[in-house]
């Protein structure tokens, strides 16, 4: 993705409050079990949703992403090793993943775009690998 004018594609993860949970086929009562998931495209930095919202209780301690490009498509997936998940009781799923196909572009590079957290919900990213096969 190009940083500026912030073209290309990427994995959101997002809260949603119970009303859209509900109208993704999710039960909304838990909320706050878990996060929408789901694969967008930005085109001069506005985000348009290229694949289904899937509800997880991926995005805990512990939570891996993986973003691939190959063969014009982008494959992601999301889990953790987190054993704890409060949104099995709203049947959200443990893992993600998510096949879609994509526009082949130049920019190269990967990065991460941020809006931030507060408090008890705040995030840390411990690690960030990026690789290109030779």
């Amino acid at each position: 993705m190009t940083w500026r004018p912030k073209n290309g594609y990427g994995l959101r993860i997002q809260r949603l409050t119970a009303e859209e949970i509900n109208e993704i086929g999710y039960k909304g009562a838990g909320a706050v079990a878990g996060c929408a998931f789901f694969v967008v495209k930005y085109e001069n930095g506005v985000a348009t949703p290229v694949s289904k919202k899937v509800m997880s209780s991926a995005f805990v301690s512990e939570c891996t992403v993986e973003l691939t490009v190959k063969n014009g498509r982008l494959l992601a997936s999301a889990s953790s090793t987190d054993e704890t998940r409060s949104g099995d009781a709203f049947d959200y799923p443990r893992e993600v993943q998510f096949d879609v196909p994509i526009e082949s572009n130049s920019y190269g590079g990967t990065g991460t775009h941020f809006t931030g957290t507060v408090g008890v919900n705040a995030v840390l990213v411990t690690g960030w690998r990026t690789s290109w096969p030779k």
